[in-house]
């Protein structure tokens, strides 16, 4: 979409990345060398490694090629905008609405909408694209929202349709987490974090109803026959 210019943060990234080459902070060769131990007693489990800097995908577009090994996956996340997505949000009455609001992104306020997710995802499959691997290289291995967030339902649904139009793969944050209610979708809006929580402390989150909408939208994602 209009505005959605990443040369300047990919620009900055590449530099960092270039100056840790030869150092405890160089990720590549790090993997290198982690892939080759792997190797020598596994030659086929594919291994998963992931974009450096939070998982972005802004981090993974500079990579200035793939890893030699030819099972290895490459992992990114999508929590961005991470005001929206996160916990600020829902300290702040879940202020942005999606689609539509504003937040800040490459240095400049940008409208948050399908097309907005769309490119941001697209940098890693337009990475593997030039660099000849097939989409089905690349893993949004986390992406979410706050389950009690008006809007999560629409923002998980572009995320999941952004991923499925490339051919990519995809796992969502969180199932069934034990430490934590935000991003457990099978819980509807109204147990709020202090059921959670209460229910945690005396051994009854058996109890907790599970029959939140999001995770029906997951699972209907997640059929072959979605749509």
């Amino acid at each position: 979409p209009a505005g959605l210019d990443v040369d300047d943060t990919r620009t900055a990234i590449a530099e960092w990345q270039a100056a840790q080459r030869g150092t405890p902070r160089d990720l590549q060769a790090f993997y290198r060398r982690v892939i080759a131990a792997i190797r020598e007693v596994d030659p086929l489990t594919p291994i998963m490694v992931d974009a450096g800097i939070y998982a972005d995908t802004q981090s993974l577009a500079v990579w200035d090629g793939p890893l030699a090994d030819p099972r290895v996956l490459y992992a990114v996340h999508m929590y961005t905008p991470w005001e929206a997505t996160s916990l600020p949000n829902q300290r702040a009455g879940f202020t942005r609405r999606y689609p539509g609001f504003e937040a800040d992104y490459e240095g400049r306020r940008l409208v948050w909408n399908r097309e907005a997710v769309d490119a941001h995802l697209s940098l890693a499959f337009e990475w593997a694209g030039e660099h000849g691997l097939p989409p089905g290289r690349v893993v949004v291995s986390e992406f979410g929202c706050l389950r009690r967030w008006p809007d999560c339902a629409a923002y998980l649904g572009d995320v999941i349709s952004a991923i499925d139009r490339r051919d990519g793969h995809w796992a969502f944050y969180t199932f069934r987490p034990d430490e934590w209610d935000g991003m457990d979708y099978e819980l509807p809006p109204s147990v709020t974090p202090g059921q959670y929580y209460w229910r945690k402390e005396r051994g009854t989150m058996d109890a907790l109803p599970r029959d939140g909408s999001l995770m029906e939208l997951i699972k209907r994602r997640l059929s072959p026959n979605d749509d």
